[in-house]
């Protein structure tokens, strides 16, 4: 898909008889895509940004006491810029993330 000259992620409406083979689609080369009709509530959205916001901003020390290194195979916690690396490790990613 295009906007303009420039590639854009996937809109994916969550209606579609298809939605699964566009998610894995999308994600196997995306890695994400943009999800329409899907039932959640604007105001929730809204929130859910408010408070991720929030988390991001803390100092990188508060942050780390949720490293999700420290829990295990649970796969939940934080992690820090530059955490994690591709499959093969010659990419380092370039985000922080909160995995819940």
């Amino acid at each position: 898909m295009m906007l303009g000259s420039k590639p854009a992620p996937p809109v994916i409406d969550f209606r579609a008889a298809d939605a699964s083979r566009q998610i894995r689609a999308a994600c196997e080369e995306w890695g994400c895509f943009v999800a329409v009709h899907h039932g959640i509530e604007v105001e929730l959205l809204q929130q859910t940004l408010q408070v991720g916001h929030a988390f991001f901003n803390l100092p990188d020390e508060v942050k780390r006491k949720y490293d999700l290194r420290n829990f295990g195979a649970r796969w939940r916690g934080y992690m820090p810029f530059g955490g994690e690396s591709s499959l093969q490790g010659s990419k380092v990613d370039a985000k922080e993330g909160l995995y819940l």
